[in-house]
């Protein structure tokens, strides 16, 4: 089952030499898909740009796109630097120019570029200038940071271009990456090679990042300044996006469709802490149209001392989902939002599936693994065990799917049990296969058949314990497919 990993993740995870963890960009919101309104703002002429006022900000920020997905406060709450935004286009190397010297003495200047967005009757000549204009402005403000995140694409976009447009444009990003890279204090970021970002068309709107997928872009660029390109990687990272490219017009990727079916998510923070559309519901949800439900919470653990009180163990959670408690949870929390949706959806003639994945904060916790007998709830497989009796008994109808824990990197990867009852990791996640054994319910090994490992752990963990966005969408993937073979 390893080979499924290098299967579903493609090249993106070998990467370009550059990270893909950091600080979570995840936004509360529904999982369903929903089409939003493209708008685009007209771009900025070059009299009202002369008409704008000096700007005294440290920060600017602007781009030859529409930045209205991108006009958020990470430059206040992440950087702690007041950052002008210029949310029209600003489509000319000229005007560029223009916008850069309104700029008094900033600090810092972030730029969201798109060689796709320069028209290919203005062409190479126009391409340089842009360089120009950054390179003119870096000789001028030696103190000035510039930081240039290159646009990403849906992989629909790239499929759809004639092959010559897109070996065309695929140099004009190769050379604004080399050349500004090259420029004093400027640094050049791009994401748009990896396979969870491009190939799930909900992280989108129209060409532009959703806003809560563009405030994650912008903390691993600005924040995190992970994903960074130079002449010594651009080469690579581009090959991988052209691999992707070539793969999907030979063997287009088709989804199974689950728009009839519910899927709900009860589960730890590796559901909870995620509800944008890279978030394992959202792209459940994005990639099959099964309508999801994310009841997540973050410190949630499956066993319990008391079901009542333990508002953040499994059998409180399944149970106030089953009776509609909306009450016992709090405000602004994926849970309350998902169960209140669920209660005010109509579910005639859809399917109903459960995913069910706790255990790590078990580990942590130094719950117990077994206890006195299956049905222990103090205990981790005993309170599994239950809460898929009570699941089977309030939903006969439904298909219950149990996940294992993930591994960890944190003491020393799980092998360390925690407290005088613990036990190992891999100890929760074999109770939990013996769980969905014991009670006839399917079963999804995250524990080893993701194949990671303490070697490559950083590649699919942002933080030693969570999923990044690439192994969500691995764990996303198995899920639909897992749904798809108990559809009738």
């Amino acid at each position: 089952m390893a080979a499924l990993l290098v299967a579903l993740s493609g090249l993106s995870l070998s990467g370009c030499g550059v990270g893909n963890g950091g600080t979570d960009g995840g936004s509360s919101g529904a999982e369903m898909v929903e089409t939003p309104e493209v708008h685009t703002l007209p771009s900025l002429t070059s009299s009202e740009i002369e008409a704008m006022e000096e700007i005294y900000a440290p920060g600017l920020f602007c781009g030859n796109l529409d930045l209205t997905n991108f006009d958020l406060p990470i430059f206040t709450d992440f950087l702690g630097l007041e950052t002008k935004v210029i949310t029209a286009p600003v489509s000319k190397a000229e005007d560029l120019g223009l916008v850069l010297s309104k700029a008094a003495a900033p600090e810092q200047v972030f730029l969201y570029l798109d060689p796709m967005a320069v028209s290919s009757e203005e062409g190479s000549e126009e391409l340089a200038a842009f360089v120009q204009v950054v390179r003119d402005f870096a000789d001028t403000h030696s103190d000035t940071e510039i930081l240039c995140m290159m646009a990403s694409h849906p992989l629909s976009t790239w499929v759809g271009l004639p092959e010559e447009e897109e070996t065309e444009i695929m140099g004009a990003y190769e050379t604004w990456m080399k050349e500004l890279s090259g420029i004093s204090k400027t640094y050049v970021f791009f994401h748009g090679y990896e396979r969870w970002l491009i190939l799930n068309g909900t992280n989108f709107v129209g060409e532009l990042p959703n806003s809560d997928i563009a405030k994650r872009l912008m903390l691993l660029s600005f924040a995190d300044r992970k994903y960074r390109v130079d002449e010594g990687n651009c080469g690579e990272c581009l090959g991988i996006l052209t691999g992707h490219i070539a793969k999907e017009r030979e063997n287009p990727t088709v989804y199974p469709d689950l728009s009839g079916c519910d899927v709900v998510l009860l589960g730890d923070s590796i559901i909870g802490n995620y509800s944008n559309s890279a978030s394992i519901p959202g792209v459940i949800s994005g990639l099959s149209g099964a309508r999801t439900y994310n009841l997540g919470k973050g410190g949630a653990v499956g066993s319990t001392k008391d079901p009542v009180e333990d508002i953040n163990s499994f059998l409180s959670m399944l149970r106030a989902f089953r009776d509609g408690e909306v009450s016992r949870s709090p405000e602004n929390c994926p849970y309350k939002e998902s169960l209140e949706r669920y209660l005010a959806d109509d579910h005639s003639g859809k399917k109903l599936f459960f995913v069910v994945n706790f255990g790590m904060n078990d580990y942590f916790a130094g719950n117990p693994v077994m206890g006195a007998g299956p049905e222990d709830e103090t205990a981790y497989e005993g309170a599994i065990r239950e809460g898929i009796r009570e699941l089977k008994e309030a939903y006969p109808e439904a298909v219950i799917i149990v996940m294992t824990p993930n591994p960890t990197t944190f003491f020393e990867n799980g092998t360390i049990p925690m407290y005088d009852h613990g036990g190992t990791l891999e100890e929760y996640a074999i109770a939990a296969k013996e769980a969905a054994t014991a009670e006839s319910v399917l079963c999804l090994d995250n524990f080893t058949e993701l194949g990671i490992t303490p070697d490559n752990a950083n590649l699919f963990l942002e933080d030693g314990v969570h999923y990044n966005e690439a192994a969500r969408m691995i764990v996303a993937e198995r899920v639909i497919y897992t749904v798809a073979t108990s559809v009738p």
